[in-house]
């Protein structure tokens, strides 16, 4: 049953599929496929490097959706593959547990190893951990205190693993750590070197980001076809020395396309900076722009500029000279992102012209929902494969209609609002498809103003809402007949563009 409900939800991507594993996956898969008479290709492996080497030839093979167990699900990341991990029932999950039990007691340490690395690692100053090429711990230095190195080293074993020998920097547990990997023989020495000082003031607007956090994360990117030509234009400039701006409506993913291009770029091994310059105070900037410690003091680190066109001319003419007087975009990766649409306003991207100029950037567009509106099955087929696993569900999809649904529906914030709408949906969902009532229960209450056409189930402006509530609604669906412009817009309510805007920005924010 639970390679049946996997394989269902690897159907839903509607691409190539391959299921990937160890023996206790795939034997199983191979009866179900041929009960079901499914042509889905199975491949046994026996360790982690053949699942490694397995995925490499499927990606050449244009395979995309992977169905599999824990240790191929990791290496499908890598491969910017969409893994379906295959999650276990109770009987399954005693069984697991049993057979654990029974090779932990049979297993014993071979001391001797132990203490001939002992003497190895006492070469070097800092803590270490020894592993073996099975991936076991044969040694650690780390003291109880510093137990949280150890268990995020056991963690990423396998990236360690693939590395040669070099140092990196991660921010674990607010502290920066200098990890250093040494092989010898048939082990890795990992070294670990801490600091309790990252460098940085407490500013609430910047955040640090390491490793850690952008290669565990899947991108609903990768499941997407229409938005295949952006991931190509992203990987390519990866390996640009030029800066970039990221332009987009809100929720499209530009957050995540700047740590996209960190993580590819050549600087994935260091710091990644997120400045939010929404939220940046004068303080905040004066600290930023001069002081010695800031973050536009280093080298070789990625520095994203979240929402630039959000600050003051005054700042923007002090950060712009700032980056020149300094080299800051040769010294570092320079990343900008801009709210902005096909259809704005020259004013509201006044600082994208100076970016070009000046600094020589490059422009990437992330196309909003309604411009992809095809891809919406396939996205949801993504979110419910992540959130089955963080929700306990076992859900395989939406019903036919109400997929339908979803796919005419003004999606105003993108990706952020249809992953929320999907993981609401799917706390209300206790059967194996996400029903139609429920879907438009949800989505009538994400508007006031919106109607589906296609069903005859439309929604009416409500009244019982407060004034300034109305008000926000009537200028939306003016907002949608007038194809978002600002202009068309204001002229019809008969008022001023700036109060338009101080509308649609306070009700953003409460949003």
């Amino acid at each position: 049953m639970d390679v049946l409900r996997s394989l269902r939800l690897a159907q839903g991507f509607n691409d190539k599929i391959a299921v990937v594993g160890f023996e206790t996956i795939t034997n199983p898969a191979k009866k179900v496929c041929e009960i079901l008479q499914y042509n889905t290709p199975i491949y046994t492996v026996t360790s982690g490097d053949e699942s490694f080497q397995c995925l490499e030839s499927l990606k050449s093979e244009g395979v995309n959706v992977v169905v599999c167990d824990v240790i191929t699900a990791h290496h499908a990341i890598l491969f910017n593959m969409n893994p379906i991990l295959i999650t276990s029932g109770y009987d399954t999950i005693q069984n697991t547990l049993d057979e654990a039990v029974y090779y932990s007691l049979i297993t014993k340490d071979d001391r001797l190893k132990k203490n001939t690395l002992f003497k190895l690692q006492q070469k070097n100053p800092y803590p270490c951990m020894v592993f073996d090429d099975k991936g076991d711990i044969f040694f650690s230095s780390f003291s109880d205190k510093q137990n949280y190195i150890n268990l995020y080293l056991q963690a990423h074993y396998d990236e360690l693993k693939m590395m040669n020998e070099s140092s990196f920097e991660r921010i674990i547990k607010n502290k920066l750590v200098i990890i250093s990997v040494k092989h010898n023989n048939n082990y890795m020495f990992v070294y670990a070197r801490i600091s309790d000082n990252v460098n940085l003031r407490r500013i609430n607007a910047i955040h640090i980001i390491s490793s850690e956090h952008i290669e565990n994360t899947q991108d609903e990117y990768y499941c997407s076809h229409t938005i295949g030509s952006t991931i190509n234009i992203l990987k390519k400039y990866s390996d640009t020395s030029a800066s970039i701006i990221i332009r987009g409506e809100v929720g499209t993913g530009k957050d995540k396309a700047a740590l996209m291009l960190h993580r590819q770029g050549k600087y994935s091994k260091n710091l990644f900076y997120q400045i939010d310059c929404a939220n940046m105070t004068n303080k905040d900037w004066g600290y930023l722009l001069r002081h010695h410690d800031s973050p536009l003091s280093h080298n070789k680190r990625t520095i994203y500029f979240r929402n630039i066109n959000s600050i003051d001319n005054s700042i923007f003419i002090k950060l712009l000279a700032t980056i020149i007087d300094t080299n800051l975009n040769v010294r570092n990766q320079l990343i900008f992102s801009v709210i902005s649409t096909k259809s704005a306003e020259e004013d509201d991207n006044k600082y994208i012209s100076e970016l070009l100029d000046n600094i020589s950037c490059v422009s990437i567009y992330l196309p909003s929902l309604k411009e992809r509106s095809e891809d919406i099955p396939i996205l949801t087929s993504f979110y419910i494969n992540r959130f089955n696993l963080s929700l306990g569900k076992q859900i395989i999809g939406f019903e036919p209609k109400a997929l339908q649904v979803l796919t005419k529906f003004p999606w105003e914030r993108n990706l952020s609002q249809l992953q929320r709408i999907v993981r609401e949906l799917m706390l209300l969902t206790d059967t194996s498809y996400i029903s139609y009532e429920n879907t438009m229960t949800i989505l009538h209450k994400e508007t006031a103003v919106w109607n589906d056409t296609t069903t005859g189930y439309g929604g009416n402006l409500d009244l019982n809402q407060t004034l300034s509530k109305i008000t926000y609604d009537v200028i939306r669906l003016v907002l949608k007949e007038e194809h978002n412009n600002h202009t068309n817009t204001a002229y019809r309510l008969g008022i001023s563009r700036s109060t338009l805007w101080r509308i649609l920005k306070a009700h953003q924010t409460e949003d």
